[in-house]
């Protein structure tokens, strides 16, 4: 169940600007799809990273704020996991499902960085430098989208933009 809902609010985020202000409006919604970010449950995980992307894609620095202290940067990160393909070999459409929501991920912290700069991520990010090593070491993935995401967040926060 706690996935169908998250699948509801990710076509409702990935609606125009009023549907997010709206998800935004309800008490607590967002605070609960960021810690399940953090849910043992990949599907779970994987649903919320989509709701996470559709909200950073249409919002600006204040909405994206809110996101950064609720924590989501280190939840965003625990999600670039490359070991994950690993779980996933035998199993082509998990294997695609995990890439798009490693990409997603990504693009979520790229929009972050874009709407209110490079602090609040290259904080936490430079802080755990395992975060930083996945994100380096998937700009080389076969994926291109993925290794394209990978590619911009790491030029961020070096600095190489």
């Amino acid at each position: 169940m706690c996935r169908e809902a998250l699948w509801t609010i990710g076509n409702l985020c990935a609606g125009p600007w009023q549907q997010v202000e709206a998800v935004f409006g309800v008490d607590d919604l967002v605070t609960r799809v960021v810690e399940l970010l953090g849910a043992t449950n990949l599907r779970i995980r994987r649903e919320a990273v989509t709701v996470v992307h559709n909200i950073t894609r249409f919002t600006g620095p204040g909405l994206q704020s809110v996101l950064v202290n609720l924590g989501c940067i280190p939840l965003l990160c625990q999600m670039i996991t490359p070991e994950l393909f690993d779980a996933a070999l035998e199993d082509a459409a998990v294997q695609d499902g995990i890439q798009n929501s490693i990409t997603d991920a990504l693009l979520s912290l790229s929009h972050i960085i874009d709407a209110t700069g490079v602090d609040d991520v290259r904080e936490y990010i430079f802080h755990d430098v395992r975060a930083l090593e996945k994100i380096k070491s998937l700009q080389h993935h076969e994926n291109e989208l993925l290794s394209t995401a990978a590619c911009g967040v790491f030029s961020a926060l070096t600095g190489l933009r």
